[in-house]
This record gives C-alpha cells, sequence and structure tokens, in this order.
C-alpha cells in the first residue's frame, strides 16, 4: 500500500542515539518486540550516531505517553522529536 504522510509531520519518541549500527539494530529489534509500534533508525551524520526512535503519532501528547512507557520500560532520557 502507499503511504502517506502525516499533515503537518509527525512526532516520535528518541530511545537512542548510538555510534555502533550494530547496536542501533539491537536497540530496534528489542522495542519492536517491546512496543507495537514503528520502530525507526537513522543516521545523524552530523553527530556520527545512529538515531533510534519509535512511534509515528500525530499529536505530541500521543508521543509524551509513549515517551511515558519507553521510560517505565527502563530506557533512560526518551524524547519527543517532530518530523516534516
Amino acid at each position: 500500500g502507499e503511504s502517506r504522510k502525516r499533515r503537518g509531520g509527525s512526532y516520535r519518541v528518541q530511545v537512542a542515539s548510538l555510534k555502533s549500527n550494530r547496536d542501533a539494530q539491537e536497540l530496534a529489534k528489542k522495542l519492536r518486540e517491546r512496543f507495537d509500534e514503528p520502530v525507526k533508525t537513522q543516521y545523524d551524520e552530523d553527530t556520527e550516531h545512529y538515531i533510534v526512535s519509535v512511534g509515528d503519532f500525530s499529536s505530541s501528547s500521543d508521543a509524551q505517553t509513549m515517551m511515558v512507557r519507553v521510560s517505565n520500560a527502563g530506557y533512560r532520557q526518551p524524547s519527543v522529536s517532530r518530523e516534516g
């Protein structure tokens, strides 16, 4: 099917910023098993780190709720980021 971007962008919960792609992929796998939300890894050329994020929410409040769930699962310092 065709995936359409939500108007106004979307909100994701950034879980970690990692030097190693392998570590990022392992974390992404764990997040996919734990949460029923899309998980994304993206290389940031500025920081030379792999960003791992979860969710794709149309509102910041939904992303904030997910951020609390991620934090409660033992991941330190998740943050909400906006795309688009």
